[in-house]
C-alpha cells in the first residue's frame, strides 16, 4: 500500500517532463528611413549595401535596425546625398536629395 502511494505522485511528475519547454522570441524594434525628395528610381544604400529604391509612391520606408547608419541616395551613378544619421528605436528619419 504504502509502495503504491509513493508510485501515484511519482509518476503524475514524470508526465509533466514529457513537454516541451515553450520558448518566447524577443524580437529587436525596428527603426525606418522614409523616402522622400528623391526622384523615381533613386538609389538607397545604407551602410554601402542597397537597401532599396524611390518608387512611384508618395513615401517609401524601409526597416533597418535602430543606431548610427550612413545612408546615400544615388541616382544614375550620381550621388545626390550622403548623410550619416543615428535613428532611434521605433523612429522614422525623412531622407531624401536636396531640392
Amino acid at each position: 500500500m504504502n509502495r503504491t502511494l509513493l508510485i501515484v505522485p511519482l509518476l503524475a511528475l514524470t508526465g509533466c517532463a514529457n513537454y516541451p519547454a515553450s520558448t518566447i522570441e524577443q524580437q529587436t524594434p525596428a527603426a525606418h528611413l522614409r523616402i522622400a525628395r528623391a526622384p523615381l528610381g533613386a538609389a538607397v544604400t545604407v551602410d554601402g549595401r542597397p537597401a532599396g529604391y524611390r518608387s512611384d509612391k508618395k513615401f517609401d520606408l524601409i526597416e533597418i535596425s535602430p543606431g548610427r547608419h550612413i545612408v546615400q541616395v544615388s541616382d544614375g551613378g550620381r550621388v545626390l546625398s550622403s548623410k550619416e544619421y543615428f535613428i532611434g528605436v521605433g523612429s522614422t528619419v525623412e531622407i531624401g536629395a536636396p531640392e
